[in-house]
Formats: structure tokens, C-alpha cells, sequence
């Protein structure tokens, strides 16, 4: 220390030798974050106290848990040497657990960048809150997700299956998403469209067969107005 009318070095004052007894297996790191992190009062419950997001042995896509306020909407991408990932993000709302589910699936292994945005509702441009780091040291069954609509961000839609957006032509699968307050749900197979069945607000659950161009989503909210698409597979 010194007196603040010197000038010069500081001279020792006093040390502290620690024992640590015990220190984390991982040591801890955090995300990069912008500004609108704190501003839009985010919390991360995964990972937690972690700038990585951990790579496990045959997955094709790994999860963050994020909470905000009710006003707030998350959207993310993921890029891999500075290119965004088509179609390699799905981030939901887990209306059970009260928080954002965001997926990412990467095509290729190597180093990704994970950017998670945020904006209020009213609001039409989100804005850059934190960002993790992914490094994939091996994929065996590389997967892309649905493509969805605008609806399906402002509703608050969850897709609980099927998760891969490209489907098998002639198989049979079951569909299991949430719709929250639509009046009607409808699909269509190779733009022809399928007899009506399936939906009890919020839930969207019935067996198809799979064509062979694509499996479009629709809902529509309140009496005379149109179909708004929620959510496209498309079919290989």
C-alpha cells in the first residue's frame, strides 16, 4: 500500500496463503453476454457456470434451459466457421417447468458458436444476449429440425415428436406437439389435406402415414379466420 500523496511503487502490505481442500472437477466458466442479458433479466439454469455446452457420446443435438419473464421471447442459432447451421436450432417454451428449451444440432464435428437472442414481444428485432461454446468431437446421426412460423413463436408451441425435421417417405409416425388456444388444428400431406382429428386444446397428438414432398402444421385462432401455418416437415 502507500499514502495517497506518494508517488512510486507500492510496497508489500500483507499476504494470504489459501489451502484448498477441495476444488470443482470442471472448473467453472460462463457465457459471453451482451448487455440485454441483464436488461431482459435471463437466468441460466443449463448448463450451469459453464461457457461450454458439453458434447455427449451418441447424441445428435444438445439442450440449454433458460428462463425469462413472461414478456420476453428466446430465439437462437447455431454456426459452425462463422456460417449459420440451417435448420439446427429449435428453441420452445416447457410450459411445465416455466422456461425456454433450446436445441441445437450441428451437422459436422469441430467448434460451433451457440448465440442465444432475446426481444419483448411487441418488440420485432431481437437482440444478441449470451453465447456458449460447443465443440463436437463426433456425430453418428446428424439431424436438422422442423422448420416453424412466426405463430409458433408467439403462441408458445413445444414439438415433443417427431424432433427431425426430414421425414421418411411411406412411414408411419405419431405427432405430439403443443397448440395453445387455437380453435381448429389441421395438416397436409403433399399439400392435400387430412381429415380433422387429433386436437383437445393444447394438445395435437394423431398417427400419419408420411407422403412424399412435405407435412405442413396449421392452426387457426378464433371463428372465420384462415390457417396459419405452425410447423413443416419436409420428406425424403
Amino acid at each position: 500500500g502507500k499514502k495517497k500523496v506518494n508517488t512510486g511503487n507500492y510496497s508489500h502490505l500483507v499476504s494470504f496463503k489459501i489451502d484448498a481442500l477441495q476444488t470443482p472437477a470442471i472448473p467453472l466458466s460462463f457465457p459471453r453476454t451482451w448487455q440485454s442479458f441483464h436488461d431482459f433479466n435471463l437466468e441460466i439454469e443449463v448448463p450451469k457456470n459453464s461457457s461450454t455446452i458439453t458434447w455427449l457420446k451418441d447424441i445428435s443435438y444438445v439442450e440449454s434451459l433458460i428462463r425469462a419473464p413472461n414478456d420476453v421471447q428466446l430465439s437462437g442459432v447455431i454456426d459452425y466457421n462463422d456460417l449459420t447451421v440451417e435448420n439446427g436450432s429449435l428453441v420452445q417454451f416447457d410450459s411445465d417447468r416455466r422456461l425456454w428449451q433450446l436445441l441445437f444440432a450441428p451437422q459436422c464435428i469441430g467448434q460451433h458458436k451457440i448465440t442465444v437472442f432475446a426481444k419483448h414481444h411487441e418488440e420485432s428485432k431481437p437482440k444478441c444476449a449470451l453465447q456458449f461454446d460447443l465443440n463436437v468431437t463426433h456425430l453418428k446421426l446428424p439431424i436438422k429440425f422442423p422448420t416453424i412460423y412466426g405463430t409458433f413463436k408467439n403462441r408458445k408451441g413445444r414439438i415433443y415428436e417427431p424432433l427431425n425435421g426430414i421425414l421418411k417417405t411411406g412411414t408411419t409416425i405419431s405427432i405430439h406437439c403443443l397448440i395453445p388456444g387455437a380453435s381448429d388444428v389441421n395438416l397436409t400431406i403433399d399439400s392435400i389435406w387430412a381429415n380433422k382429428e387429433g386436437y383437445e386444446d393444447p394438445v395435437f397428438k394423431r398417427t400419419i402415414t408420411v407422403g412424399s414432398k412435405k407435412l405442413t402444421i396449421y392452426a387457426k385462432y378464433g371463428e372465420g379466420s384462415s390457417y396459419q401455418a405452425f410447423i413443416t416437415y419436409l420428406v425424403q
